[in-house]
C-alpha cells in the first residue's frame, strides 16, 4: 500500500475515532458516575455499538483509496461518504437482526441505540472525509 494511501485511511479514520469519541462523549455525560469515567463510556459506546460498521469501513475505505487513487477528488469523497453510510446501514441491520427476535422488550432500545451511534460516526465521518481529501492529501498532490 502506498504512502499517501496509507495516510489517507489513516487519517480518515483517526480524525472519525477521535470525533466520534468526542460527540459521544457529550452524549453520555449524564451516564458517567464519574468525571473519569466519560471517555471510557464513550469508547465502549462507541466501539460497542459501531464496532461492526468501523471494520467494515475500514476495509471499504482501503479498498476505494486503492481503486481511486488517480480519480478527482470529489469522486474520492463521494464514494468513502457512500462506504460510511453503507457500513452504519449493514452495522444497524446487523444489530436489528440480532436483537428483532429477542422477545424481551430491549430490541427497540438497542436498535435506537445503534442508531444514534451511527449517527455520530456518520457526522464524524463526514467531517474527516472533507478535511482529509481537502487539507491533508491534495495540497500534496497539488505541490507535486
Amino acid at each position: 500500500m502506498g504512502k499517501r494511501i496509507l495516510t489517507e485511511v489513516g487519517s480518515i479514520l483517526g480524525i472519525t475515532i477521535v470525533l466520534a469519541l468526542v460527540g459521544l462523549s457529550l452524549v453520555t455525560t449524564g451516564d458517567a458516575a464519574a468525571p473519569g469515567d466519560i471517555v471510557p463510556n464513550a469508547a465502549r459506546f462507541l466501539f460497542g455499538a459501531t464496532g461492526i460498521a468501523l471494520g467494515l469501513w475500514t476495509l471499504l475505505l482501503i479498498a476505494g483509496s486503492l481503486a481511486l487513487r488517480h480519480r478527482p477528488v470529489g469522486v474520492r469523497i463521494g464514494v468513502h461518504l457512500l462506504s460510511a453510510v453503507i457500513a452504519v446501514g449493514v452495522n444497524t441491520g446487523l444489530l436489528a437482526l440480532v436483537a428483532g427476535p429477542a422477545d424481551s422488550g430491549w430490541s427497540g432500545l438497542i436498535i435506537a441505540i445503534a442508531l444514534g451511534a451511527g449517527a455520530v460516526l456518520l457526522v464524524a465521518a463526514i467531517i474527516a472525509v472533507l478535511v482529509t481529501e481537502l487539507l491533508i492529501v491534495s495540497p500534496r498532490r497539488r505541490s507535486r
